[in-house]
C-alpha cells in the first residue's frame, strides 16, 4: 500500500490534498511524503508513524531526548550527518543499540548501517527535522569548537547592538571619513533634542551680513506696502489725477490757447462744450 493511500485511510489527508500533491511531484519532482508536510496536510510526527505502518518497522519520534554520552563519544558528528542516522539508545536488557533514520529507502545508507554498528541494531523510522535537530542538540552543541564558534557569534550579534542614548552613536560617526565640519553638524543633529531649530540657528549664523541687510530691506518692504494697502484706492487715484492736470494747465502758455485751442483740448484731455444757440 503507497505512503498516500495509508494517510488517506487513517484520515490524516483528504483526497484533494493527496490529489495537489501528486500533481506537485510529477511536475516538481520529490517525495510525496515530504510534499504533504511541506504543504502543512500533515504532521510530520503522523507521517512517521504511516511509513512504520507500511514498513513494518518501529516508528520514533527524537524530540527531547537526551543521548547517553557514552554514543555521542563513540558515533561522531560527521557519521550522523553523512547518513542521515542517529544511535539513540542502548537496550538495558538485551544491550542492543537502537538507531533511526530517515534515509530507510536508501540503499547506501542500509548497507554503511551494516558496517558501522554491531549485529543485532535495531532500526526505526524517524522524521528528517526531528533527527537533525537531535544531531544539534546532543553532538553539536557539545563540542568545544562548536561552542566556541556559537559564542563568538553571539558576542559579535551583540557588538553590531548599538544603543544612542549610551553615546556610541559618536565613535560610529568618528569612524567615517567626513569633513570636520559636516562631522560637527551631524552630532549637534543627533545630541539636538529639536534638530529643527538647531539646524535652523545654523544657516541664520552662517549667512554673510550682506545677506542680512538685505533681509532687513525685504522687512521695510513688506511693511511699506502693509501701510499702503490700508490706505482708501480711490481717493489715492483721484488726487493724482488732480495733480497730473494741475500740472499739464501750468505747462500751457497763453498764447497757444489763443492760437490753437484745440491742441489745448487735446492736451489737457477733456472734451470742448458745444457753443450756446441764440434764441
Amino acid at each position: 500500500m503507497k505512503i498516500g493511500e495509508i494517510l488517506l485511510l487513517k484520515e490524516h489527508i483528504t483526497p484533494d490534498e493527496l490529489a495537489f500533491a501528486l500533481w506537485q511531484q510529477k511536475a516538481c519532482g520529490g517525495k510525496i511524503g515530504r510534499i504533504l508536510v511541506s504543504s502543512g496536510f500533515v504532521t510530520e510526527n503522523d507521517l512517521v508513524q504511516c511509513l512504520g505502518y507500511q514498513l513494518g518497522i518501529a516508528s520514533v519520534s527524537l524530540k527531547g531526548i537526551r543521548i547517553p554520552t557514552l554514543l555521542t563519544e563513540k558515533y561522531s558528528v560527521n557519521m550522523c550527518l553523512n547518513y542521515r542516522v542517529v544511535p539513540f539508545s542502548i537496550d538495558p536488557d538485551s544491550g542492543a543499540l537502537e538507531v533511526a533514520t530517515s534515509e530507510f529507502n536508501d540503499e547506501s545508507v542500509l548497507r554503511a548501517m551494516k558496517d558501522i554498528f554491531p549485529s543485532g541494531t535495531r532500526v526505526s523510522v524517524a522524521g528528517t527535522n526531528d533527527l537533525l535537530f537531535c544531531i544539534w542538540e546532543n553532538w553539536v552543541q557539545n563540542d568545544k569548537e562548536c561552542i566556541s564558534k556559537i559564542n563568538d557569534l553571539k558576542n559579535s550579534i551583540k557588538n553590531l547592538t548599538v544603543e544612542l542614548n549610551t553615546g556610541e552613536h559618536l565613535e560610529i560617526i568618528e569612524e567615517i571619513d567626513f569633513e570636520p565640519e559636516i562631522t560637527e553638524n551631524l552630532l549637534n543633529t543627533f545630541t539636538s533634542n529639536d534638530p529643527v531649530i538647531d539646524s535652523g540657528v545654523e544657516i541664520i549664523e552662517e549667512n554673510s551680513i550682506e545677506d542680512m541687510e538685505e533681509l532687513e530691506i525685504l522687512e521695510e518692504d513688506s511693511l511699506v506696502v502693509t501701510d499702503v494697502g490700508t490706505m482708501d484706492a480711490e481717493l489715492e487715484i483721484k488726487i493724482i489725477e488732480e495733480e497730473q492736470l494741475s500740472k499739464k494747465v501750468e505747462e500751457i502758455d497763453t498764447m497757444d490757447l489763443l492760437d490753437d485751442p484745440e491742441d489745448l483740448m487735446e492736451r489737457v484731455s477733456f472734451k470742448p462744450r458745444p457753443p450756446k444757440l441764440k434764441k
